[in-house]
């Protein structure tokens, strides 16, 4: 799948360890890589951030999916997505 937009949402009942949530533009996320500064996950959380308080996230969670909030908006796909290209 490309990175650029227009790809088929992740299908979430394929694996347990899939969820969606929803989070403000500054969640309170501490983003870490891995040594390629790609695969995008939780390096630490802010005990007073959003993503926190959601009891949804946890530190050691990858982000493999972004869906804009805009109406009509196609998911974007950023399983192994640079960091750059993520943030």
């Amino acid at each position: 799948s490309s990175m650029t937009g227009g790809d088929e949402p992740i299908e979430l009942a394929r694996d347990e360890r899939l969820y969606r949530v929803r989070l403000p533009r500054a969640p309170g996320i501490d983003w870490g890589t891995d040594l390629s500064f790609s695969f995008v996950y939780v390096r630490k959380l802010d005990p007073t951030g959003a993503a926190f308080i959601s009891g949804e996230i946890n530190e050691g969670d990858q982000l493999c999916e972004l869906q804009p909030v805009a109406p009509d908006a196609d998911p974007i796909n950023l399983l192994g997505a640079s960091f750059d290209y993520v943030m």
